[in-house]
Order: C-alpha cells, then sequence, then structure tokens
C-alpha cells in the first residue's frame, strides 16, 4: 500500500514510524504558509504511488515573523539533521526574488547545506527560488531579477506548469547540465545536472489548484491594479484550470527513480491520452450508483435519489483532486467525477491521480454542460 509519512512539521504525525524501504527526504521549507506547503507535498508523493518519509527543515539562523514558537516546535533546524542521511533534499521556494542573496539572513548557512548535501543526499532538488539560488552557489548558472513578475500556468517543452517569480535563467547563462524545458521568455524552466546529483525547476509543479488564485488575490489585496493576473490559468467565468497535475507526477516519479538508482530517463508515465473511460449522464450514473455495495465517494451538492443508502455515500465538497484523497480509504469501491459549470473538474488529471493511488478503485464521470435541478426524486 502507498505510505507517505511526513515525520515532523505542522501536520506531521511524530508518532508514527515510516517504513524502513521508505525513500527518506529532507525538505527545506522556505515557503510562508508552511502547513500548507507540507500537504501539497504529501499529495504529490502520494499520487506518485511511492513509499517516502518526508522529514521538513529550516535554517537554523532564519528569523520567523509569526508563529515562530510553533514552528521550531515542529520542525528540524539543520544543526539537528547535520549528521543524518537522506534519499532525496528539496528546497522550496521562497518570497525572496526580489532581494539580494546577502540580505537573506540564513545565505550563510544555505551555502554550508549546500555543500553538505553533497556528501549526505543522493539527489537534491530545487524549486524555484531555491532554484534560483542554488544556481547562484553552485555556479550551475546565472540568474537574473526582473521587474514584471512572470505568473500563470505555461507549457514548456511538453512540461505544463505554475510559474510565480521575478527571476529569470536565460539559457545561454546555464554552465552547467542539460535544459530539460525551457524557453526565450521563460528561460531555463527544468535543468538537470547529473554530475553534480541535481535537478532545477523554475517553478512549481507541487501547486495545488488555487494556489496562484490566493496569490493573485493577495497581491490584488497589496497592490490593487498593479498585481499581475496570472497568465493561461483563469477562465471567463473566473474559474482556474488545473491542468499541470499529470505532468507533476510524471516529474515527481522520474525524481524518485534517481534516488532509487533506476532509468533517469524522462518518459511519458501519466498518459496523456484519452482516459479510457465514457462520460455516463446522470440516469446512468444514479443506476451505477444503486449498484455499488461499497462506499462511494461523489458530488456534494447533486441530488442522491433515494436508492442509494447516505451511509454508502461520502460527499466529496472540493473541486480540487488533492482533497478527494483526504476523503478516499481502501475500501472505497467507486468515485463519481462530475465537471460542470461552476464546479469544474480536470477528470484526465484526477483519473490519474486516483489510478496511481488506489489502481483498484472504480471511476465513473459525468460531464454537464449547465446546472441541473433536482430531477431525479
Amino acid at each position: 500500500m502507498v505510505r507517505v509519512w511526513l515525520t515532523n512539521g505542522l501536520t506531521g504525525d511524530r508518532d508514527s514510524q515510516p517504513a524502513k524501504t521508505a525513500l527518506r527526504i529532507l525538505v527545506l521549507n522556505l515557503m510562508p504558509n508552511r502547513a500548507v506547503t507540507e500537504q501539497q507535498f504529501w499529495s504529490i508523493f502520494i499520487a506518485t504511488g511511492g513509499n517516502v518519509a518526508i522529514t521538513f527543515c529550516l535554517p537554523a539562523t532564519h528569523h520567523i515573523r509569526h508563529h515562530a514558537q510553533e514552528i521550531h516546535a515542529a520542525y528540524a533546524t539543520f544543526p539537528q539533521i547535520r549528521d543524518q542521511f537522506f534519499d532525496g533534499f528539496i528546497i522550496t521556494g521562497a518570497p525572496l526574488d526580489q532581494v539580494s542573496f546577502d540580505a537573506v539572513d540564513y545565505w550563510p548557512e544555505l551555502q554550508e547545506m549546500m555543500t553538505w548535501r553533497q556528501t549526505h543526499v543522493r539527489q537534491s532538488l530545487f524549486l524555484c527560488w531555491g532554484a534560483y539560488a542554488a544556481g547562484a552557489i553552485t555556479g550551475a548558472y546565472v540568474g537574473h531579477q526582473i521587474p514584471d513578475k512572470i505568473t500563470g500556468v505555461f507549457t514548456v517543452d511538453g512540461f505544463t506548469m505554475p510559474q510565480s517569480r521575478y527571476f529569470v535563467v536565460p539559457a545561454a547563462d546555464v554552465h552547467h547540465g542539460r535544459i530539460v524545458a525551457g524557453s526565450k521568455a521563460l528561460g531555463a524552466v527544468i535543468t538537470e545536472d547529473p554530475d553534480d546529483a541535481a535537478t532545477y525547476v523554475a517553478g512549481h509543479f507541487e501547486y495545488s489548484a488555487n494556489t496562484l488564485a490566493q496569490e493573485y488575490f493577495r497581491d490584488l489585496r497589496r497592490h490593487g491594479d498593479r498585481a499581475p493576473r496570472p497568465q493561461h490559468y483563469f477562465l471567463d467565468d473566473g474559474r482556474w484550470l488545473f491542468n499541470w497535475r499529470p505532468d507533476a507526477i510524471r516529474f515527481y516519479r522520474h525524481w524518485l527513480q534517481l534516488l532509487s538508482d533506476q532509468d533517469s530517463a524522462f518518459t511519458d508515465q501519466v498518459s496523456t491520452s484519452p482516459t479510457g473511460i465514457s462520460p455516463l449522464t446522470l440516469e446512468q450514473a444514479w443506476i451505477r450508483l444503486q449498484q455499488a455495495n461499497g462506499p462511494v465517494i461523489g458530488p456534494a451538492d447533486l441530488p442522491l435519489d433515494e436508492a442509494v443508502p447516505a451511509t454508502n455515500y461520502v460527499a466529496w465538497n472540493g473541486i480540487n483532486v488533492d482533497n478527494l484523497l483526504f476523503v478516499m480509504t481502501a475500501a472505497t469501491e467507486l468515485v463519481w467525477l462530475v465537471d460542470r459549470p461552476g464546479r469544474p473538474v480536470d477528470i484526465p488529471g484526477a483519473i490519474s491521480v486516483l489510478r496511481a493511488v488506489y489502481p483498484n478503485v472504480s471511476i465513473m464521470t459525468t460531464e454537464l454542460r449547465q446546472e441541473v435541478a433536482n430531477e431525479h426524486h
């Protein structure tokens, strides 16, 4: 059974004991909302189908402005884990790409960690500002601050990923490694350096569906109309896309393979072909629901036929497949995905995630072009 252990952190379970075969990953979590970031990593790793034990840490020299006592109680510091060894090491993004490296309070300690990882970590993964900073320390490339924020969802060389940054790495300034994905406008988006066991990602594969929206609304409150609107993300009716999940799973499966010393070539491990599941009408879905014997998960606000026992039906309120995983169990027999106005669901992406985490669960889909009244009673 797939299992991801959070050995510490604000949302972790310190009493759980990871399996001895689980890959050990250290995450230097520098994101402002650490609890959300913890759950994003939990979600993406469980979707890969691998067994992973995650430890979260902080630089000891970092001054935390809010909830410092709670965060320090939940997190390890670098001196506390210095003597340990890990299969993987991740440095997250941080809201620091508009300041100089010398102005970062923990910059010397970060440089020390970058040296430490060469003898204590099998593979390293650097994300967004973490990639910008790591590239400067290792000399892999030279990044440049830019005045206008790159924000939105972009597809480059077959990888769709959210971007949220004030820096760019021109291809000409990459000195070590191979650019896996990049463009003139976005710069190097994914860079692999096998000689240094390092991967640099300028964006955020781990983002949840609504993360860019939350960042945008935050920036609107701070800067008003000057806040840049994420590109290729919002639909005309204000909803947002969540179309990068299959590529996120593909990327992180590839990275876990590097940790396991398996074939490191990027492959289409998550199918981008049709799902192979034919959409059902509401009437057909109702018949299938009535036939289910075990627990069923479906939309919370569609009318249910009386023939479906209430104790057998688990309502799912979210539109984000990450939330769906929280209400699923190994006993879940059937998941009903409904894509409709006001409650969009990325059905191909959701199916990819569900098949990775619960390969035996049955899935049915319904696509509605307009909202429906309660016509099934």
